[in-house]
């Protein structure tokens, strides 16, 4: 019953967010940097979704803060372009030609409403506030150094009527507390990575107690880092195993049935 307790109060300071704070956190358009203090390098990511070409995928890049923006901006179109590739390979007229993109891939940088110089180095301008990306017709918001998930991992052993909770989570520029979590089963044989039509939310919070309605079910927990009143993406885990049925009545809860009442006394 302890384990229960302690449980409990971890549940209630790793809360999830009311809906519509975490649906907002999701709908943002954002782009992140991360660079750590002395560090040579630095990361970027943004998910790009584009239903003319069939895109809708998450872009992260690895880059040295001396290279110039340019430089840096046709390694971002390139990758681009290399995904969108792929899917017109798959993908063809009844001709069977390659269907035309009409949109150039041409990302750029603004700063003030203004293109940022190519000549620049990145190490120059991504502390500047108000940088923007804009790409394809959509323009993000460049955060630098948001909250971010770098491990996030569930046991390879769940079952049924007993607490199951991320075996190891690690974050970047947050604390752990400030994290939510939301819950998923699936219930179709498809265990994708993707949020699908299969996965149905199921419970809130750092911790969620399976049912025998999850038995045979993958479970999945997604967890949205907050720094201060800016999230920063989402990242998720799938469970390798399905939940399992529990093993029954524990020996500690048979012993319990016979010391129901506090007993009198010192004993």
């Amino acid at each position: 019953m302890r384990l229960q307790s302690v449980l409990k109060l971890l549940n209630t300071r790793l809360t999830v967010f009311p809906v519509r704070i975490r649906e907002a956190c999701q709908k943002m358009q954002n782009a992140y940097i991360r660079c750590q203090e002395g560090a040579e390098v630095f990361q970027f990511s943004f998910q790009l979704r584009n239903e003319l070409l069939g895109v809708d995928r998450q872009f992260n890049f690895s880059r040295q803060l001396s290279e110039k923006v340019s430089d840096f901006l046709a390694r971002i179109n390139t990758s681009i372009e290399r995904s969108v590739n792929k899917k017109k390979k798959k993908k063809r007229t009844g001709e069977g030609e390659k269907q035309e993109d009409p949109n150039k891939i041409e990302a750029s940088l603004l700063r003030g409403g203004e293109l940022v110089p190519g000549d620049q180095m990145c190490k120059d301008i991504i502390c500047d506030s108000g940088l923007r990306l804009l790409l394809l017709g959509t323009e993000y918001s460049v955060i630098l150094n948001a909250a971010w998930v770098t491990l996030i991992t569930l046991p390879s052993s769940i079952m049924a009527g007993f607490p199951v909770y991320p075996l190891k989570l690690e974050v970047l520029f947050a604390d752990k507390s400030d994290c939510t979590f939301c819950w998923y089963k699936n219930i179709g044989a498809n265990t994708g990575k993707s949020l699908s039509p299969d996965w149905v939310e199921v419970g809130s919070g750092f911790y969620y107690t399976p049912s025998t309605c999850d038995i045979g079910c993958h479970l999945k927990v997604v967890c949205v880092p907050q720094n201060g009143s800016v999230c920063g993406p989402s990242s998720e885990v799938i469970s390798t195993n399905p939940v399992e049925a529990g093993p029954g009545a524990c020996p500690f809860e048979l012993r319990h049935a016979f010391t129901k009442e506090r007993l009198s006394g010192k004993t």
